[in-house]
């Protein structure tokens, strides 16, 4: 947390090389001091998080309980009011990003699998396979779908996240919530 200098630091809670169960497992506050405890207990695939940019809010991608949860984050970098901030069912997040507007991004395979199954039951025949995405989102795009990155005209929006010693180039696709959940109500 820029505001207050504490890190948030979560795990898978087992061996996902060596195939074994999932299980729920813990994400811990890292103080500026050193010390080291637990403020969240029981998180589901813990995949990432972000503070909001008032420095208030810490939200987790849970990736096995599909959902993103919120959390207030007190003055000594503990955590409280959990919540879920967004159900994602069926989606998974995997990963979590926010943008300089204050938006939440999430990655999701699950979506296109998703999105390409409401196309076919609205009569598409002609979506693209699984391995045809680049042409699927143009297809999103038709459809008005997907939000268009003003920069480029496209679906398809692009970020560089870097840090000490790696570099990742993202490609993103910005969905209005009224597609992803058709009541108001379930939106983040």
């Amino acid at each position: 947390n820029p505001a207050t200098g504490h890190a948030y630091i979560g795990n898978f809670g087992f061996d996902l090389e060596a195939d074994a169960p999932p299980t729920p497992t813990n994400v811990v506050c890292v103080a500026p001091d050193g010390e080291v405890w637990t403020v969240i207990e029981g998180a589901c695939f813990p995949n990432g998080s972000v503070i909001t940019p008032d420095g208030g809010t810490l939200i987790l991608a849970e990736t096995y309980g599909q959902r993103l949860s919120a959390y207030d984050i007190l003055p000594d970098g503990g955590l409280a009011n959990p919540r879920t901030w967004a159900d994602l069912q069926p989606y998974v997040p995997d990963g979590i990003c926010l943008d300089a507007e204050g938006a939440v991004w999430f990655v999701s395979k699950r979506l296109a699998d998703e999105v390409r199954r409401f196309l076919h039951a609205q009569g598409d025949t002609a979506v693209p396979g699984e391995d045809k995405n680049d042409r699927l989102f143009d297809v999103w795009q038709e459809y008005g779908a997907v939000v268009p990155n003003p920069a480029t005209g496209g679906a398809v929006w692009r970020a560089r996240v870097e840090g000490l010693d790696y570099a990742h180039e993202l490609t993103m696709l910005r969905f209005p919530l009224v597609r992803l959940w058709p009541e108001a109500t379930r939106f983040p």
